[in-house]
């Protein structure tokens, strides 16, 4: 199994902070965040999953992203954004 880690500690309100590749840093784009496998986490599972970090399997951030459309009346254009559903985060703690 892979994890994307949550940084607790840098995580506030709705924008998520997520651990770049290699424990080199962080990021609040998914896109950019690092994937870490059952392994790794195992070999030191004090730094990785703590008060300030946690692991979240990449199926359940994955499954979670949802596109949302809005409709911009005045212009008539449809906009996509990418959200996280709060919800299944917390449900994988």
């Amino acid at each position: 199994m892979n994890y994307y880690i949550l940084s607790l500690k840098r995580t506030s309100g709705d924008v998520f902070t997520w651990w770049r590749p290699d424990c080199r840093g962080y990021t609040q784009d998914l896109n950019k965040a690092g994937i870490y496998t059952e392994e790794e986490l195992q070999e030191r599972p004090w730094y990785f999953s703590n008060e300030n970090a946690m692991p979240v399997e990449v199926g359940i951030v994955d499954r979670s992203l949802k596109a949302t459309v809005v409709i911009n009346d005045s212009s008539n254009q449809i906009v996509f954004a990418e959200q996280l559903e709060h919800q299944n985060l917390r449900e994988a703690k």
